[in-house]
């Protein structure tokens, strides 16, 4: 029976090994994994902070407009996309108007005003399916904006 044991443990051994050498064969080499192919963003870092906080926000907000469409509460619908529509992103100047600082404010231009068109059509036509159909596009926005762009303080 011991020697079972031990005949057994020296297999198990010897398959993980194996399976441990074969593991990096499917991964990328760690020069390719970590390349960004994102556009920077360059902000100073106390707003790039700030611009991480408030994605966090919007975030937040977007589930509490799910929960509340989950429950037919436009009211809370309409009082959560306004307060996510109403930040003038557009007035504020860019520390460096690159190309992708303007694209990503853009971008974050229309999610705002997106906000701002569900905030109204929430209180106006309390309609959840409608609100459900402005909702995905613009959580596409985001997602468009996430896998374009990052945000940095390294110039």
């Amino acid at each position: 029976m011991l020697k079972r044991n031990k005949n057994l443990v020296v297999s198990l051994i010897f398959c993980s090994s194996i399976a441990a050498s074969f593991s990096g064969w499917s991964q990328v080499p760690p020069s390719t994994e970590s390349a960004e192919r994102r556009a920077p963003v360059v902000l100073r870092p106390n707003e790039k902070a700030a611009m991480l906080s408030d994605m966090r926000e919007y975030l937040k907000g977007v589930q509490a407009i799910v929960a509340a469409l989950a429950k037919d509460d436009m009211d809370t619908v309409s009082a959560v996309a306004k307060s996510l529509g109403t930040i003038n992103i557009v007035g504020r100047p860019l520390m460096f108007p690159t190309v992708s600082g303007t694209g990503f404010r853009d971008l974050g231009a229309l999610v705002h005003m997106n906000f701002e068109e569900m905030a109204i059509d929430a209180k106006t036509h309390r309609n959840t399916k409608a609100t459900l159909e402005r909702l995905a596009p613009l959580m596409k926005r985001c997602v468009t904006c996430h896998e374009t762009y990052y945000i940095t303080d390294k110039f």
